[in-house]
């Protein structure tokens, strides 16, 4: 063999052994996984137990202050040298607010393809040793990692809150965070899985918002499930859609819910302490607190923020917010998913607030980048603010 053949034939086989380990490793990358189901069971009867939630203690006398982080959509393919303007947003928002605890509002990865952005994203969350507690969106889970597997890996985190709860009730990751001083618990914070989608029958047979919003509708064919209105950013207007085929909060995880305030009660020798409720996809309440704080002229005592897309509800209304009003205990709710709308409403007594949208990843406005801060004093969380981030890129 002379030695241009030689050549020729190493050449060849080096080509070979690249386009291998090419197909092998996104072989690796694409092959579906699933995670270990949870062995929790929760009854109604269980015994509410402080040493099976996460527990903070807060410095009595000292603000603590708690940031959320909302959409940060981590893809393995499509962030391959992308990543770094919601890293740097990530970055900024921590040095400038010095939280003792952060918190993700869902949809920390996306697309099919997501075992290695998870790893990714502990890996970079971890570095900040900062207590950090995620509950799952709807895109969570959608690709080649199931929700489970993707628990497993918060679980194997140094300094990821999340747990994967009972596995008899709605979703994976519902769990409790009790912020303490001393003995006394004086913020509970209820992290949720609000479900990814559901298939519902059709639009012109299904109608199960409160009387309020049928009442906006009068006139008009339900089926056609939208109304136009007027927005607070100038005076644009836009067709809302009252909700889509996303999951509901089902009736077990409210039932759960009420069990975890019932039982921070016991613990506070019988007063429920003030709660947070935490999760994904935002409630029907939302689109009717943004009615009536827009029939108020946008009063700012009311609230803040802005509308700018259509509130993604679940068709179905399960009630978890009547509970919440019920209990009163609950005095915040945060959610993320709809990314450019940023608005915090107080509504019959409870704020309802969208997380400003964090980093570059999925649909932006330039102008909405972020993260929001809960400041919890001794006298519960008295503040709540949208921190804008510009990252010069």
């Amino acid at each position: 063999m002379s030695i241009v053949q030689k050549r020729i034939l190493i050449a060849v086989l080096a080509a070979v052994a690249i386009i291998l380990i090419i197909g092998v490793t996104i072989l690796v990358l694409w092959f579906p996984v699933k995670g270990q189901v949870s062995n929790e069971i929760w009854l109604s009867t269980s015994t509410y137990n402080l040493e099976d939630t996460q527990v903070i203690q807060k410095e009595p006398g000292k603000d603590f202050k708690i940031l959320n982080l909302a959409d940060i959509q981590y893809s393995d393919h499509l962030d391959i040298g992308k990543r770094s303007y919601t890293e740097e947003t990530i970055k900024t928002l921590i040095e400038q607010e010095n939280p003792d605890l952060i918190l993700m509002t869902g949809d920390q990865t996306w697309t099919a393809m997501q075992k290695q952005s998870i790893k990714d994203l502990i890996r970079f969350m971890d570095s900040f040793k900062i207590p950090w507690a995620p509950v799952f969106g709807n895109h969570d889970g959608e690709g080649n990692a199931d929700k489970n597997w993707l628990a497993d890996r918060y679980e194997e985190s140094e300094y990821c809150l999340f747990k994967k709860g009972p596995n008899n009730i709605g979703g994976v990751g519902n769990y409790i965070i009790n912020i303490m001083e001393g003995d006394k618990i004086v913020e509970s914070i209820i992290m949720m899985d609000s479900g990814a989608g559901r298939t519902y029958p059709d639009e012109s047979e299904l109608f199960m918002y409160s009387d309020a919003l049928k009442d906006d509708y009068e006139g008009e064919e339900a089926s056609k499930n939208y109304k136009e209105y007027k927005l607070n950013d100038g005076g644009t207007r836009q067709q809302a859609q009252y909700g889509t085929s996303y999951d509901f909060i089902s009736e077990t995880q409210i039932a759960w819910y009420k069990w975890a305030i019932e039982g921070a009660a016991k613990i506070n020798g019988g007063t429920a302490p003030e709660s947070t409720a935490v999760f994904h996809i935002a409630l029907p309440e939302y689109h009717e607190a943004y009615l009536q704080w827009l029939d108020s002229g946008f009063d700012t005592n009311m609230g803040f923020g802005e509308m700018r897309e259509a509130v993604c509800c679940p068709k179905v209304n399960t009630g978890l917010f009547d509970v919440m009003k019920e209990l009163g205990s609950t005095k915040n709710v945060l959610v993320g998913h709809d990314h450019v709308n940023t608005y915090s409403v107080v509504y019959e007594g409870i704020r309802l607030t969208y997380g400003l949208k964090t980093g570059d990843r999925c649909y932006v406005d330039p102008d909405l980048n972020g993260g929001t801060v809960l400041t919890l004093t001794d006298e519960g969380i008295t503040n709540v603010e949208h921190k804008f981030v510009e990252v010069k890129e």
